[in-house]
C-alpha cells in the first residue's frame, strides 16, 4: 500500500461529507415527509430504523472509501465511487432538503421524471455513472495520481457500476 496523494483524500472527504448529507437527508425524508425511498440498499439500512439506518449510510460508506483507497488496485475504482457518490449523494440531499422545506419539489429528479417517466431512477443512476467515469478518467489523468486507468481499473468500475445500476433497475 502506497500512500494517497493529497487531492484524493481531498475527494475523498469531500464523498464523506455527502455520505453524510445524505443520511441527514434520509433522515429528514423519513421522519418529517414520512417518505419512500427508492434505492432498495437505504430501504433495507431504514428497517433499523431512520437514526440507525442513517449512521450505518455513513459508516459503510466511509468503509468503502477508505478500503479503495488505501488499496492500490483500487485506487481507479476509488475515484469513480468518489465522483458517482459525489453526483448521487450531494443531488439526494439537495433534493430532501428543498422538498421537505417547501422551497422545491425535487429539481433534478422532476427532470428525469418528465422524460423518462417510467424508469427515471435508474436513467438517473446510468448518467451519474457515466459522467462518474469521465470524470474519474479526467481526474485521474490530470490532478490525482496522474495516471491512465488501466483495464483492471475499467473493469472493476464497470462491474461496480453494473451491479449498484442491476439492483436499481430491479427495485
Amino acid at each position: 500500500m502506497s500512500r494517497a496523494k493529497r487531492p484524493d483524500v481531498i475527494l475523498n472527504i469531500l464523498t464523506l461529507v455527502g455520505f453524510i448529507a445524505y443520511a441527514a437527508g434520509i433522515y429528514l425524508w423519513v421522519t418529517k415527509s414520512c417518505g419512500y425511498w427508492l434505492n432498495p440498499l437505504i430501504r433495507i439500512l431504514l428497517s433499523m430504523g431512520p437514526t440507525g439506518g442513517s449512521i450505518l449510510i455513513v459508516l459503510i460508506g466511509g468503509v468503502v472509501l477508505a478500503v479503495t483507497l488505501c488499496v492500490d488496485r483500487l485506487r481507479g475504482l476509488n475515484i469513480f465511487l468518489c465522483w458517482f457518490f459525489i453526483l448521487s449523494l450531494y443531488q439526494c440531499a439537495a433534493n430532501t432538503f428543498l422538498t421537505v422545506f417547501r422551497w422545491a419539489d425535487e429539481p433534478i429528479n422532476q427532470f428525469f421524471k418528465a422524460h423518462f417517466a417510467a424508469k427515471w431512477y435508474p436513467v438517473k443512476e446510468c448518467v451519474f455513472a457515466v459522467i462518474a467515469l469521465l470524470l474519474a478518467l479526467w481526474w485521474t489523468r490530470s490532478i490525482g495520481e496522474r495516471r491512465k486507468l488501466d483495464r483492471v481499473d475499467i473493469a472493476l468500475i464497470f462491474g461496480v457500476a453494473a451491479t449498484m445500476i442491476a439492483i436499481i433497475f430491479k427495485s
